[in-house]
């Protein structure tokens, strides 16, 4: 009798094997749907780069873990267009590299906080959204961060920075995440800090300025002391003076620290490179107990002296006072470049106090003005002590049993708020610079976020990626392949 085809073992080896790959094939799919989803909805997310770069730091994700209010962050381009950059890029696609990185940034504030939402709205394809902004002009290079108080736009090359230091090295930077959440803590914040900068600041100091609103402090700019100062504004940013203030200047200024007498005004001052002489506001700063030498401070001790040959480029140290608390004053150091002395004239006159908030070692001297450009000066012979980087003077008194002041703070080095001095990670330049600013508001403002060095190259893959292809090709494809391998060979074992 002619055995049935269909019965065969041939057949039914066929058929099991067409099976098992059959469910071996929808596995695979479901588990990879599954592991989608589930990157969509949770925070699943480690970065693999060794300077964490495409993930929020420590600070920002305390602070965006605490809001409870909804905060909507929009880009006002396709999501495919802002991820997959590909702008003219000629620095080895490093554009490229760092939108990427802000995308990724972007998502993390959605994924760690369901108050806070991400759109991408592209105006092209739908061109009435800018009439809900009536008075902004958007563009496809505008993210607006927005919350029931207030909105910001921001622009998105001011997610970036770059500075050329030679023909063969710019420096590439990201300050995607001090950017949003400073715009986050902005919209926020029902009394957002507001910095005047004053006269010719912007161009004097624009990094330092850029760091205050990268900061979360409203900067505004006011071109001169004859207008009215606004009385809701919480400090005044005064530097590249280079010229005498009228006594009804100083008059309008001094109503404004005193504020009604509820003080808590704090004016920064940071006087040219060249100090000119300003009998007017040298009386002004005489009333708050300091003067700045027109000289300049040098150093004889080669260990206190960044590089190894200008006596000038001083390394000096923040004293340890309250404005230097969240500071890193163990391992970095404050680098004032042709800095002033900052004399302080008297420690207390009546409700009226003076301290030092840096310092030089006892090894510094100060070179006059009048010796400047001599090469032949021997800065070993001229008297040596410990000089004043940095001081402040305030006017105390207390309001219902709390102690409030307003301050004037006086840098001698203008260098020392700019460029690579306020960023540079070896330095706490720009730490110390922001901590005396929040500690005269009484720590109002306590986030801050240093910029991402994209002048090296690291690691671009997500852990989405990685993780998708962990879960498909080392977990899932081998286990089912065990699977397979023991069924076949108990099956055989019986044939």
């Amino acid at each position: 009798m002619k055995k049935n085809f269909l019965k065969s073992r041939a057949v039914k080896h066929g058929a099991l094997a067409t099976a098992l790959t059959a469910v071996f094939v929808v596995v695979v799919v479901v588990i990879n749907a599954i592991a989608g989803i589930l990157l969509d909805r949770y925070p699943l997310t480690i970065d693999l780069t060794a300077d964490n770069r495409y993930s929020l730091t420590e600070e920002s994700m305390n602070y965006i873990q605490k809001i409870d209010t909804p905060v909507s962050i929009i880009v006002c381009r396709s999501e495919a267009e802002f991820e997959n950059y590909s702008g003219e890029d000629t620095a080895n696609n490093v554009y490229t590299q760092m939108f990427k990185q802000a995308y990724e940034i972007l998502k993390d504030y959605a994924r760690n906080n369901p108050k806070i939402t991400l759109k991408f709205v592209d105006l092209n394809q739908n061109p009435t959204f800018a009439d809900k902004y009536p008075t902004e002009s958007l563009d496809s290079a505008t993210i607006i961060v927005e919350s029931d108080l207030r909105y910001k736009l921001i622009q998105m090359s001011s997610l970036f920075t770059s500075q050329k230091y030679s023909e063969d090295y710019v420096s590439y930077k990201s300050e995607a995440e001090q950017t949003i959440t400073s715009a986050i803590m902005y919209v926020l914040d029902e009394d957002p800090v507001t910095v005047i900068a004053l006269n010719n600041t912007p161009d004097t100091v624009p990094e330092y300025i850029t760091m205050l609103s990268n900061n979360a402090y409203n900067v505004v700019e006011q071109n001169t002391l004859t207008d009215e100062l606004d009385p809701q504004a919480d400090v005044i940013l005064l530097a590249g003076q280079s010229a005498d203030f009228s006594e009804e200047e100083l008059d309008k200024l001094d109503k404004w620290l005193d504020n009604n007498g509820d003080f808590q005004k704090t004016l920064i001052y940071v006087p040219i490179l060249n100090v000119i002489s300003m009998p007017n506001f040298d009386e002004f700063l005489r009333e708050w107990g300091m003067e700045v030498d027109t000289g300049f401070v040098a150093e004889t001790n080669a260990k206190n002296i960044m590089g190894s040959n200008n006596a000038f480029m001083v390394v000096a140290n923040p004293e340890d006072t309250k404005y230097a608390d969240n500071v890193n004053t163990e391992t970095q150091h404050f680098v004032a470049p042709y800095t002033h002395a900052v004399r302080t004239l008297w420690e207390k006159s009546q409700n009226r106090s003076t301290m030092s908030l840096i310092t030089t070692d006892e090894t510094a001297v100060v070179v006059p003005a009048s010796e400047q450009g001599n090469e032949d000066i021997n800065v070993n012979v001229l008297p040596q002590k410990k000089q004043n980087v940095a001081a402040i003077g305030y006017r105390s008194k207390y309001v219902d049993n709390n102690l409030v002041s307003s301050n004037v703070i006086v840098f001698g080095s203008q260098t020392a708020l700019n460029g690579s001095f306020i960023s540079m990670g070896s330095l706490n330049n720009g730490n110390m610079a922001l901590s005396m600013v929040n500690t005269t508001l009484g720590g109002k403002n306590d986030v801050s976020i240093v910029s991402v060095d994209f002048s090296s190259t690291a690691i671009s893959v997500t852990f989405n990626q990685v993780l998708a292809v962990l879960i498909v090709f080392v977990i899932a494809i081998p286990v089912l392949i065990l699977v397979m391998a023991v069924v076949t060979f108990f099956r055989r074992r019986h044939l």
